[in-house]
């Protein structure tokens, strides 16, 4: 699985959960769709298709709240590995 798409899968507290979880149980359940994004070559692609996934399911989301979940999630992985 694409690195892109696993620090996706995670949500920030300040993006709605439910509509989160809706995209991410979308994405977890159907195995096609999960190789379809990792496809994605750049985050700039990986964000429309999440988009365009998120539409095509009444969900709207923003390429500011992806950037903020990838950095955010991003960021929870690097401090894992710092010592404490």
């Amino acid at each position: 699985m694409s690195s892109m798409v696993l620090v996706l899968l995670s949500p920030l507290p300040q993006i709605d959960l439910v509509t989160f979880d809706k995209i991410r149980r979308i994405v977890m359940a159907d195995p096609d769709l999960m190789k379809s994004l990792t496809q994605a070559t750049t985050e700039a692609q990986l964000f429309d298709d999440v988009i365009a996934l998120g539409l095509e399911h009444g969900v709207q989301l923003t390429r500011e709240e992806l950037a903020e979940v990838m950095r955010s999630n991003r960021r929870a992985w690097f401090e894992r590995w710092l010592p404490q």
